[in-house]
């Protein structure tokens, strides 16, 4: 349950978004179970766009599974990148020799992409996590993704960003 005054916050913070056309994301487009999961995102992971704001947590499961390049677009708006698409380069330090892609930890919204077909399940488990119901088991395949701990559990798959 998201607390009233981060649900506040979180609700005006889309209008914003939108209005100024820092996402495609349209969450009136969005079904009811689509947008408890982009909410309750962006309430576990409050503390990146929003980090004065109370509400953050470290352990957090969706309620739902989703399309995976819905998933991309809620992790862009959860993490504060929505105005980069988690696809800019910012030289840290101000070196540009050493560039760092925008995202949480070792996670950017758009490795997501990269992972086996299926619907995912956004999570937060310290870090970033998400598991990914599959058709069948990949095995080494899942493995090879960089950065990643794979846990496999019937027909689901679970990625972990540190």
């Amino acid at each position: 349950m998201i607390e009233p005054k981060v649900l506040e916050v979180i609700d005006a913070h889309l209008v914003m978004l939108v209005s100024t056309g820092k996402t495609s994301l349209d969450p009136d487009k969005l079904s009811e179970a689509e947008t408890v999961v982009l909410k309750e995102a962006m309430s576990a992971y409050v503390d990146s766009w929003l980090p004065h704001m109370p509400g953050r947590s470290l352990e957090w499961h969706a309620p739902h599974f989703i399309a995976k390049e819905l998933a991309v677009e809620i992790m862009r708006i959860a993490l504060g990148l929505e105005s980069s698409a988690g696809l800019e380069w910012l030289p840290p330090n101000g070196d540009v020799t050493k560039r760092q892609m925008l995202g949480y930890n070792a996670f950017v919204p758009d490795l997501l992409l990269k992972l086996p077909e299926g619907r995912v399940m956004l999570a937060r488990e310290g870090s970033v996590c998400v598991y990914v119901m599959v058709n069948e088991l990949l095995g080494d395949e899942a493995e090879s993704l960089a950065d990643t701990k794979v846990d496999e559990i019937h027909t689901i798959l679970r990625f972990w960003w540190d």
